[in-house]
């Protein structure tokens, strides 16, 4: 049965996860259409851990040499076909981290642990097409979903503090090193690392077995019954309650993009609300875009809130965005301002706003002091309070080429305090 095109979807007809059984042209998506206990180049597929806009991920055993327990992404025809024809670089910089890792790079760079690297870089044919694929170590739950199993919803300073330092050493490698910019750091792209063994591992599988969806069945998608892995994240093996032993790593590079490679026609993949005041307004960008996402990673650390999100029943608007940086952050420099592109679109001659729309936004140390987030009054000192404001307002420095670079912000007192 030929593979079935978008327009011969029924409108009922709802996978339970990624739309495995669609190609290309119907999504984009064009996803391996991976079943537990499929064996290939040597591994074994044993659990799903989850799926993407890009590609899905899978835990898998080697058959021989090392015998390790591995994960295994599997990028989609389409996001393949991206880094075949140079539109996304992912596999490039993976074989980069790859090299560096082969020479001795952990002993020579602190942050290469925090970042994911691969073991091996792989391809496979599918009724879709061509995937790329490469396997890491296995990790935990990303942080977004340690924040929604947290009684607080938010971390404490310390582990804030302790996650910050390994995000930065992170982004110092890839950015002094790989010379790479991550381009859509956020909570979801920052797992936690297991600190267990692959008997641990093992253990965990089989005291909780790999599931499936239960089975769909329609004839205009499939001849055969359509089944769905279903996505088992690996719990924090290792890390204790109190997160006082927390270790992350950075990954997912499908939005990433080589310093050589940076062009102005370059894709912005990250979320709009992340995005930092040069991609919005068209001024070149490169690193300086993952710091101000680590701010944005810090202040949801803090709060359990997004500090540019917008409600779910609004539509981004960048006015609004640009807004809201204007209230908490200041102004925006006339010489940025004279060197983005599109600074004519929002801007008038004098740094003005041309449309001031009303967002409850307040200056930063406003907005923290509010009723909201009363329990930051209650459990931080003045002290603490004050440096907590200043080292996220050098995060969300608005002119890109005087905001502090990871090494920079390693070297802060709010740090080390």
């Amino acid at each position: 049965m030929p593979l079935p095109s978008l327009d011969q979807i029924p409108a009922g007809f709802e996978p339970p996860e990624e739309q495995h059984m669609l190609n290309a042209e119907c999504g984009p998506y064009g996803y391996y259409p991976m079943q537990l206990e499929e064996q290939f180049k040597g591994l074994k597929i044993v659990r799903k851990l989850g799926w993407g806009t890009t590609a899905s991920v899978w835990l898998a055993k080697e058959q021989a040499g090392k015998c390790r327990i591995v994960a295994l992404k599997v990028l989609t025809t389409d996001a393949t076909y991206g880094n075949r024809t140079n539109q996304m670089f992912e596999i490039e910089i993976v074989k980069k981290l790859g090299e560096i890792t082969r020479d001795g790079g952990h002993a020579l760079y602190p942050g290469l642990q925090y970042l994911a690297t691969p073991f091996s870089v792989l391809s496979l044919q599918s009724v879709h097409g061509y995937h790329y694929c490469y396997t890491t170590r296995p990790y935990g739950l990303s942080l977004d979903n340690v924040l929604d199993h947290l009684p607080s919803h938010r971390f404490s300073l310390p582990v804030l503090k302790r996650i910050t330092k390994q995000i930065l050493l992170a982004l110092e490698c890839l950015h002094n090193v790989v010379e790479a910019t991550h381009a859509d750091m956020h909570m979801g792209n920052i797992l936690v690392k297991l600190q267990a063994s692959d008997s641990d591992i093992q253990r965990y599988l089989e005291e909780n077995p790999s599931q499936i969806h239960p089975p769909q069945y329609d004839l205009h998608v499939s001849a055969e019954p359509i089944i769905t892995v279903k996505s088992q994240p690996l719990p924090n093996i290792g890390t204790n309650t109190s997160l006082t032993n927390i270790e992350i790593c950075l990954v997912d590079y499908s939005a990433s993009i080589p310093k050589s490679r940076m062009r102005p026609e370059s894709l912005i993949l990250a979320p709009d609300v992340l995005q930092a005041p040069e991609q919005i307004l068209g001024h070149p960008w490169s690193h300086p875009v993952d710091i101000w996402a680590l701010g944005c990673v810090v202040v949801e650390g803090l709060t359990h809130e997004e500090l540019f999100g917008v409600p779910a029943f609004l539509p981004y608007r960048a006015e609004w965005h640009l807004a809201r940086i204007f209230k908490t952050f200041g102004s925006f420099p006339r010489t940025f301002l004279e060197r983005c592109s599109k600074a004519s679109e929002y801007f008038d001659n004098h740094g003005r706003l041309l449309e001031s729309p009303k967002p409850p936004n307040l200056p930063l140390e406003q907005r923290l002091k509010d009723s909201d987030f009363s329990f930051l009054r209650e459990e931080l000192s003045q002290h603490e309070f004050d440096d907590n404001c200043r080292f996220l307002r050098r995060c969300f420095t608005i002119d890109p080429a005087i905001r502090p670079t990871a090494s920079e912000l390693l070297q802060d007192s709010w740090l080390r305090s």
